[in-house]
């Protein structure tokens, strides 16, 4: 800015008070009051998800009780991988996907509006005919990603409640299947429940 350009900016701004114009006011803070408008305006992605979470799905639990149960799964992962491994691969492969195809059997309709279906009915058939338990785990995954991609909602509340219950789940699921090829329960590492 040049010399004359300062002088004139000067008289301009002299000339507004002396005929009593104010300057423009200056906007007042942004503050949050924990709304859901200011937190989504105010907050970094992290802590908005945080505060719905908290306020708006109180049945996925609070960050302290996920960190609790992280915490709780590495440390027996640490103590007890073999077990641990297994149940992680018993909950994956069977009560996972058994869940699944049971609430997808209850009615969510929604899966019979999508092309995954036709894929889904091919290899229940398959199943169903040669009757061998890696074309049963290949029905059930697809009757789980079927389910899914169906786009049932309603299931949204039932699916974040098993994950806080998961762990026990498992284990019970586990011991279930073992005990199906004579492992009796007290020879399971771990506690007892």
């Amino acid at each position: 800015m040049t010399e004359t350009e300062k002088i004139q900016e000067g008289m301009t701004a002299h000339g507004r008070h002396v005929q009593g114009e104010s300057p423009p006011p200056t906007p007042p803070p942004v503050t949050d009051n924990g709304t859901f408008v200011e937190s989504l305006r105010d907050h970094e992605i992290f802590t908005f998800v945080k505060h719905v979470i908290k306020n708006y799905c109180p049945w996925l639990g609070s960050t302290e009780e996920l960190k609790k149960s992280f915490r709780i799964a590495v440390s027996s992962l640490k103590e007890r991988p073999a077990t641990s491994i297994l149940y992680g691969l018993i909950l994956i492969f069977g009560f996972i996907p058994f869940v699944g195809f049971v609430l997808l059997i209850c009615g969510s309709f929604a899966v019979l509006f999508t092309w995954f279906i036709f894929c889904q009915f091919i290899v229940v058939v398959l199943s169903a005919l040669l009757c061998t338990g890696v074309f049963w785990a290949m029905a059930i995954g697809f009757a789980v990603l079927a389910f899914l991609l169906g786009g049932a909602i309603h299931t949204i509340m039932f699916w974040s409640v098993l994950a806080k219950h998961a762990g026990r789940l498992a284990r019970k699921f586990s011991i279930f299947i073992l005990q199906l090829v004579g492992i009796p329960e007290n020879d399971l590492p771990g506690p007892q429940d």
